[in-house]
């Protein structure tokens, strides 16, 4: 997915009751709808880790407000993957108070774990998502390109 980002078109995939969209050359939208389990943090994580593959960042909307659970083992492989992607910024729509917590624990547990260079904030509706990403944007890239782990 690294050839020339700026030509490519959307594309969008269904991953169980899930959904995830790429918008080149650099934002991923994932739906996340009902409960997510092992399987499918598998594969939203390693599709997440195809699209992003040689981008110097990475501006991620995650939609919670139909979240209802998270098993054990998502949210494990959720944190363990944040490795492999470039710094990003991550603005998390919605979701019930329980679910954004969730949401926090994963991420938290994804730094920790040695992911570097990310931010995340929790969005009332997707239009601020999408904002908040854009004013982030160079921001990462100048994170990017200072040659201190981009990873």
């Amino acid at each position: 997915m690294t050839a020339n980002r700026t030509d490519a078109k959307p594309i969008e995939m269904v991953v169980g009751r899930h959904s995830l969209r790429y918008e080149p050359p650099d934002t991923i939208v994932v739906v996340l709808q009902g409960s997510v389990d092992e399987e499918d943090a598998v594969v939203i994580s390693k599709q997440a880790v195809d699209w992003s593959d040689g981008a110097p960042c990475l501006l991620v909307i995650v939609d919670i407000r139909q979240l209802s659970s998270m098993s054990q083992q998502a949210r494990k492989v959720g944190a363990s993957m944040g490795y492999r992607l470039p710094p990003r910024a991550t603005a998390v729509v919605g979701g019930s108070f329980a679910v954004r917590m969730l949401m926090d624990l994963v991420l938290r547990a994804s730094e920790l774990l040695g992911t570097k260079k990310r931010f995340t904030k929790h969005c009332p509706d997707e239009a601020a998502a999408r904002a908040w990403v854009a004013e982030m944007r160079p921001l990462l890239l100048a994170t990017a390109g200072d040659g201190k782990g981009a990873r």
